[in-house]
């Protein structure tokens, strides 16, 4: 299939990152690999952070790639904050109709897949990057 075009009728295949920040890592080089290597087969990316901007931001965006900041504050001990951010996730999600989320690390995987889920995208993957991955 190399080459192809994988989307619909011609149409990419929208797929939306789910991350914390978009900071100087091995994460977000990947991530912007993978959305290069990948675009011109088919596939849009747009990068939805859940805090603020990041230090990659700008490396994304002249990639051609869509990032999206939710300004959220995520925290293990706030429901309120954790609520507020993935309804705004939700809304993101509502928005581009995603075919594909990718989630990544603990607030994205834990916040993106239920807002995926919520927002009825047909396919979630979380990536895990730890020791044991």
């Amino acid at each position: 299939m190399a080459g192809r075009s994988v989307g619909t009728q011609g149409d990419p295949i929208r797929v939306a990152l789910v991350v914390s920040r978009l900071q100087r890592g091995g994460l977000e080089q990947v991530l912007l690999d993978v959305a290069q290597g990948l675009t011109p087969r088919g596939f849009r990316f747009e990068v939805v952070a859940l805090h603020g901007a990041g230090e990659r931001d700008g490396d994304f965006e002249a990639a051609g790639i869509a990032v999206t900041h939710l300004a959220g504050r995520p925290r293990i001990a706030s429901v309120v904050a954790n609520f507020v951010c993935w309804a705004k996730l939700l809304g993101v999600l509502h928005r581009i109709r995603p075919h594909v989320v990718q989630t990544h690390l603990f607030f994205g995987g834990t916040l993106g897949r239920i807002a995926a889920r919520a927002a009825g995208v047909p396919v979630v993957v979380q990536a895990d990057h730890n020791f044991y991955a």
